[in-house]
């Protein structure tokens, strides 16, 4: 199986080479695309943070980190793909702007993605919530060393997922702001990191 550190520093290289990428060049300045950028960039400096708090053993705040990375990606397909101007506007201004109760559906129909993106929230946001709101399976893993230990207690397998699995958001967060901005030569670019990352 691959190493944890190998795992973090592959990561680190893919979001890397995507800001890289993203800052070859400027963009049209308008709200949606505003808002795609910051958040290409907040979800790139979670996910760094992430191989940073995994490499100093303060494991629990890294997986407290994936559900607003899974949030920001959702945030920003229906930004791009469902949003009107009005609302694009709000969203800038407005830290009470309530999100649709159906935005996944909303962003699968905008997609043709099926129910992906419904699924994808239904069998992860629980666990994502309890990691990241001090919930039963963070406070789970607290435990299970000898001699009484409270501590980080996590297996090598759940922390390479969730490794893979934001670096997997963070790369469709780039696909869908190329695409987003007319930059389809950077959106194959990335579509083939992507390829490569699930081959190794």
């Amino acid at each position: 199986m691959i190493q944890i550190s190998e795992e973090i520093s592959r990561s680190a290289q893919i979001n890397q080479r995507l800001t890289e990428m993203r800052e070859r060049h400027g963009y049209p300045q308008n709200h949606k695309n505003d808002l795609l950028m910051a958040y290409f960039d907040i979800i790139a400096e979670h996910h760094q943070a992430i191989g940073l708090l995994i490499k100093e053993n303060l494991i629990g705040s890294s997986f407290a980190f994936v559900r607003p990375i899974a949030e920001t990606l959702y945030r920003a397909a229906w930004v791009n793909a469902c949003a009107t101007k009005q609302q694009l506007e709000q969203i800038f201004v407005d830290d009470d702007f309530d999100f649709p109760k159906d935005m996944m559906e909303k962003i699968d129909t905008a997609y043709s993605t099926q129910d992906f993106f419904q699924n994808l929230k239904r069998l992860t946001w629980k666990s994502m919530c309890s990691y990241t709101h001090s919930g039963s399976l963070q406070i789970a893993r607290r435990f299970g060393g000898n001699d009484g230990y409270v501590g980080p207690n996590y297996s090598e397998a759940e922390i390479l997922e969730v490794l893979r699995a934001t670096t997997a958001m963070l790369i469709l967060i780039a696909i869908l702001f190329f695409k987003g901005t007319g930059c389809a030569k950077e959106a194959l670019e990335v579509e083939r990191i992507g390829l490569n990352a699930e081959s190794d």
